[in-house]
């Protein structure tokens, strides 16, 4: 039976409810045709008539599979509406039975990370890297911080040795706050000045070959910091927890402006860190790895689904899902070196596999793999490939 334009289906998401309404698909499709559009002649027609007809969901996702790809960009909103919310364009994926907590191996974190220690001679001030953590956010089950003389490292240290975490590239100081006349020459100079400190770099534990790897990329590269302050205000909108006025950053204050270019360039160097592990030579040359603990997160889910700000409670998304949003885009890339945690347990990526543990706080953690295959589907319709950053 056809469903009509008025109403609306319904499917579960990791026990959650998704909400398909055609009526909001029809619209967000008009606002980006443009003053011109017109449904008769549109691309989106048939993906339009399909919908109202019923179709199921793996007839929809072929027929997105056609579109050309100059209108799947046109149309990027309004298609990411629909994959994440019409039912039955991926599979689904249930954590039950057998699939429930399992994890790789029975291996734990700390036999992981002494093992890789173990097997390799690695100099002072080279290290594994632990993402999802972070001092003042520590767990027990993962201490051993600079244990058996070969330490581990938070991205935040090598983000704190080059000024990036205390603004100090912004040449922002407690007196005087922020600099508003600082430009991207100034904070590639001052991450050089702070990469070759010896005191600054002695004081964090990192070695000036680490620190050579890490700064001299961020410094040039697509991550760089200096990139947040030509960033536009829009694409700055989510760094911010606060509710934002109507109109978002646009004609706010300056100070707060630069406070969200600020944690753009965290969130920036902090997945340059991962990709620093995976390529530099000095790190691989030693086999280091990311270790990624995923306790605390809840519903792995909500990261892919950051792209529906109205599930996840306001527009700020946490840095830490980028993090693992860009394991996932670079996967092919970073697996060799990145390793999952639960509960001081290795897992699979999430992506890979659906398991439900219980961790280190007593709270589950979900892989939901249908949300990040959901978000794959979109990338490749969309088709929103990049190049490695590094």
């Amino acid at each position: 039976m056809a469903i009509p334009i008025e109403a609306h289906s319904m499917f579960y998401l990791n026990y959650s409810p998704v909400n398909f309404f055609p009526y909001e698909f029809r619209l967000r499709v008009e606002i980006e045709g443009g003053k011109d559009f017109r449904w008769l002649t549109s691309s989106m027609n048939g993906i339009h008539q399909l919908i109202k007809d019923g179709a199921s969901g793996e007839t929809v996702r072929r027929a997105l599979g056609k579109l050309p790809a100059g209108k799947a960009v046109k149309y990027e909103k309004s298609i990411k509406y629909l994959i994440f919310n019409y039912p039955g364009v991926v599979d689904s994926y249930h954590a039950t039975g057998a699939m429930i907590g399992r994890p790789v191996s029975g291996r734990g974190f700390k036999d992981v990370f002494n093992e890789n220690r173990l097997s390799r001679q690695v100099p002072d001030g080279v290290g594994d890297m632990v993402y999802g953590l972070a001092p003042a956010r520590s767990l027990d089950i993962y201490a051993g911080k600079r244990e058996g003389g070969s330490p581990y490292f938070y991205c935040d240290d090598f983000n704190g040795a080059i000024g990036v975490a205390t603004r100090g590239v912004f040449n922002f100081n407690k007196e005087n706050g922020w600099d508003l006349s600082v430009k991207p020459g100034d904070i590639v100079e001052n991450i050089n000045r702070a990469a070759l400190d010896a005191k600054n770099l002695s004081e964090w534990g990192i070695s000036r070959e680490a620190m050579g790897a890490y700064a001299g990329q961020l410094a040039a590269g697509r991550y760089s910091p200096a990139r947040s302050l030509s960033d536009k205000p829009n694409k700055l909108s989510r760094e911010l927890p606060e509710p934002l006025p109507r109109g978002g950053l646009n004609g706010q204050d300056p100070n707060l402006l630069m406070h969200a270019r600020y944690s753009k360039a965290i969130r920036r160097a902090c997945k340059h860190g991962i990709a620093m592990v995976a390529r530099s030579e000095l790190f691989r040359s030693h086999g280091c790895r990311v270790h990624f603990i995923l306790d605390m997160l809840g519903d792995l889910g909500n990261i892919p689904m950051k792209l529906a700000p109205e599930r996840t409670g306001g527009n700020y998304v946490p840095i830490t899902y980028s993090e693992l949003s860009f394991c996932f885009r670079y996967w092919r890339d970073v697996r060799e070196c990145v390793r999952f945690f639960v509960a001081g347990q290795e897992v699979n990526a999430p992506w890979e596999s659906n398991w439900r543990l219980i961790d280190a706080t007593g709270k589950p953690v979900f892989a939901n793999q249908e949300a990040w295959r959901r978000y794959a589907l979109y990338r490749e319709i969309c088709r929103r490939g990049d190049v490695f950053p590094y």
